[in-house]
């Protein structure tokens, strides 16, 4: 026990000498201190983030990442969210390189590419965040959205091309002597389309920079349509004339009115003597540029645009699929034949074995061999090798789409599925039927997995979208004669068993049709060849009058009347007629086999598709809203990872398919 001694003050001792000695007398005396009590420990890494410790939950994540093997993507993601909110990206870095993609649930893919989105704002790498935060915000669930709305926000005041930026400059270009409307064209051709879309929506009033972001907007709209984007540009150019109430032909260049800062107008609006349109009359009456001055200028901006140099494509060696591939090989060659000397890229033609991982060693191949870009493979089963190798590597346009027990690829991956498949046009049918009002439908189907995916495409999209299936028919593959079975369907032979017990009743014929069930409005025909027997039944048993839909594949190579009135998505390289119909016909002469089969030909496009989109690829990715014109329809990049393709429609006339 502590003692303390007594003290007692003397005359000698200063007044401060003795406050300061029985300060420390009382402090030497003073028991000790309790010590606190240490913060509770815990090892629960969702703990230590809800307390404020975002380094020590990442420490436990990684933890856990040893610790489970079977979560340790999962949590080595956490970790690196974790280290990014403590401040220290170097370890967020590690933590995502040591991640499998392929090991994580879809949301949780998702959430790393908001994550590499936002390491790659840290580093100023604007472009690379554009594209990886490019993904459709509906893909996301309700708790990713704001975050990514956050890093779209923060994107777009931290990046000096930014949307508004470009717009800033458009500010400044259009008060400066020597404006030229192609500097307008030069600022918003690559800009998103959404973005476009935003800004016309705030800023198309504005009479100085309203019109240039409207043509802006029509531009890029239809920047890989060369006859849409003409027809785009004479309509805002016509727009354009009617606000400025000029109705003259083109005057050059050189007849501008400078726009001087002393001769400037205010931004006033005028009093509807314009028409209604509620822009401005502008003094300065500038030249518009000539239609054909515009697209001329953004032939030459694609033009300009990189090509990939040296593309691998990987194509069938043998099996089944040879004569497919083939058809591919053939169509790229004649679209590398049309482009300029310039710009056509090496094309290495791989040849594959069957085997499902056979594709892996073609693209390591493709690698080593120094090729940008990997086209191919053909066989489904191949694709599902290629989708488990790691993100960094070559970028790749597959040709087919994976099974569908195989998870689907992240937008941010350097890939894209080009691919031909039926249900997709069966989906389309679906959507048409229910625009154009039908709510019950009829569905016959050739039994096999073929038919299954068409009937159950059509299915699903239909009740999805309100529409209800009244009964489906069943055919076997090689049996053409399926009248007892819409007999059946449509409850004739009840109707007649009726008529006959009336008739034994009385004892007497009684004049009486058998009706048939009432209760539709459509037919959908899930069919291949065979269709051309199958639709002359349906008028035999009093069906003829309802729309009959279908898809492509109902089409041979021949005249076939027996499938007139049928209507169906078709890919413009398939009518008879425009510019995509006279391609065919060349190539038909130069490559027999495409003349001889519609699925072939259809391959055949396929190829020359493929090439188009070799130098847009990665706009594609970064904007899903920008589309291309193509033999197998219009297509984009609506998710990120398929090329979605839009379709016009068409109707069996005279045995051959054309425009309604």
């Amino acid at each position: 026990m502590n003692a303390c001694p007594a003290v007692a003050p003397t005359a000698t001792i200063s007044r401060f000498a003795l406050a300061l000695a029985l300060a420390l007398l009382v402090g030497a005396c003073a028991a000790p201190a309790p010590t606190p009590r240490d913060r509770t420990e815990t090892d629960d890494p969702a703990e230590l983030v809800r307390a404020g410790r975002p380094a020590d939950a990442a420490e436990a994540w990684l933890a856990l990442a040893e610790r489970e093997p079977e979560r340790a993507a999962s949590a080595r993601l956490r970790a690196a969210e974790a280290w990014l909110s403590a401040g220290r990206p170097m370890q967020a870095n590690a933590a995502v390189e040591a991640i499998d993609p392929g090991a994580l649930e879809r949301v949780d893919r998702l959430r790393l590419d908001l994550l590499l989105a936002e390491l790659a704002l840290n580093r100023g790498e604007f472009d690379r965040a554009e594209r990886l935060l490019a993904m459709p915000a509906d893909t996301l669930p309700p708790a990713l959205r704001d975050r990514l709305a956050g890093l779209r926000e923060r994107l777009s005041a931290s990046d000096p091309d930014s949307p508004k930026a470009r717009l800033d400059a458009l500010r400044d270009a259009v008060d400066e002597p020597g404006f030229e409307p192609t500097l307008a064209l030069a600022l918003l051709i690559d800009v998103r389309l959404a973005d476009l879309d935003a800004l016309v929506a705030e800023h198309g009033s504005e009479p100085a920079i309203g019109h240039w972001l409207a043509l802006g907007r029509a531009v890029r709209a239809n920047l890989l349509d060369r006859p849409g984007l003409e027809q785009a540009v004479e309509a805002w150019r016509s727009t354009r004339l009617e606000e400025t109430g000029r109705h003259g032909g083109d005057a050059p260049a050189a007849d501008r009115v400078d726009a001087r800062a002393d001769d400037r107008v205010d931004n006033r609006f005028d009093d509807g003597s314009d028409g209604g349109t509620g822009v401005m009359d502008d003094p300065r009456a500038e030249a518009l540029p000539s239609t054909a001055t515009i697209v001329e200028w953004v032939d030459a901006w694609r033009s300009r645009q990189p090509m990939p140099e040296r593309v691998a494509v990987l194509l069938p060696g043998d099996g089944p699929l040879v004569a497919a591939g083939d058809a591919v090989r053939d169509g790229m060659l004649a679209a590398w034949l049309m482009l300029p000397p310039a710009r056509r890229p090496v094309l290495d033609f791989v040849y594959l074995e069957s085997a499902p991982d056979a594709a892996v060693g073609g693209w390591f191949a493709a690698r080593e061999n120094g090729a940008d870009l990997v086209v191919g493979p053909l066989d489904r089963r191949q694709i599902p090798s290629l989708l488990a190798l790691p993100d960094a590597g070559v970028p790749m346009l597959l040709l087919n789409r994976p099974p569908p027990d195989v998870a689907w690829p992240r937008p941010a991956q350097p890939l894209a599925m080009l691919a031909l498949p039926p249900e997709e046009e069966a989906e389309l049918v679906a959507v048409r039927a229910l625009v154009d009002g039908a709510s019950r439908a009829l569905v016959i189907a050739q039994d096999s997995d073929f038919g299954e995916r068409l009937a159950g495409r059509f299915i699903e999209t239909f009740e999805l979208g309100g529409g209800r299936v009244v009964h489906r028919v069943d055919y076997p593959p090689r049996e053409f004669d399926v009248t007892d079975r819409l007999e059946d369907a449509l409850r004739l032979r009840a109707s007649e068993q009726r008529i006959e017990r009336i008739e034994a009743l009385v004892d007497a014929p009684f004049a009486a049709e058998p009706q048939r069930r009432t209760d539709l409005d459509v037919v959908f025909l899930a069919a291949r060849e065979e269709a051309r027997q199958v639709h002359p039944q349906l008028r035999f048993v009093d069906l003829g009058e309802l729309p009959v839909l279908a898809t492509s594949a109902v089409l041979t190579d021949r005249r076939d009347r027996d499938l007139d009135g049928i209507r169906m998505p078709l890919a413009p390289w398939l009518f008879t007629n425009g510019a995509q119909a006279e391609e065919r016909r060349s190539a038909e002469q130069a490559f027999p086999e495409v003349a001889g089969s519609v699925t072939l030909s259809l391959l055949h496009a396929l190829g020359r598709d493929a090439v188009a989109l070799l130098p847009w690829l990665d706009s594609m990715k970064r904007d899903p809203q920008l589309a291309l014109s193509g033999g197998i329809g219009r297509l984009r990049l609506a998710d990120g990872v398929a090329l979605e393709r839009d379709l016009p429609w068409a109707v069996v006339r005279d045995g051959v398919p054309q425009r309604p």
